[in-house]
């Protein structure tokens, strides 16, 4: 096969731009637990938790937030796999369209938040500019 690094690049840009796109799908959500508790116990922490942050002046903790999300991580390495393959195909001389596209793939993937602001703002400026010209 004569395009074969750019072909699995192209490959792996398309999978990693899939996950990044739908990242919020696949992300696993815990279900809602059902609350048993009675009443009473219901004002007995809400009393308590009161007191805690008028009387007392505590501020409620905050919890702490994930150091690093497995999902994110595997369209980056993705990404990062896709511009690499990119990369090398094009020092291997194939097709430089391929090699081009697998790296653009990669880079969209890699930075896939920067990309929907841009588009984003590309919209509002487009909209500004079809209604006040």
């Amino acid at each position: 096969m004569r395009h074969l690094f750019s072909t699995i690049g192209l490959i792996l840009g398309f999978v990693a731009l899939g996950i990044a796109a739908f990242e919020t799908h696949l992300v696993a959500s815990q279900p809602v637990k059902e609350d048993t508790r009675t009443l009473r116990e219901l004002a007995s922490e809400a009393g308590t938790r009161l007191l805690k942050e008028r009387v007392l002046k505590e501020e409620p903790v905050a919890p702490a937030p994930k150091p690093f999300h497995p999902v994110r991580i595997a369209y980056t390495l993705l990404g990062l796999g896709a511009m690499g393959l990119g990369l090398f195909s094009w020092i291997k001389k194939e097709h430089v369209r391929m090699s081009g596209g697998a790296v653009a793939l990669g880079l969209l993937a890699v930075c896939w938040q920067w990309v929907l602001i841009g588009v984003c703002i590309a919209v509002v400026i487009f909209l500004l500019a079809h209604f006040f010209a």
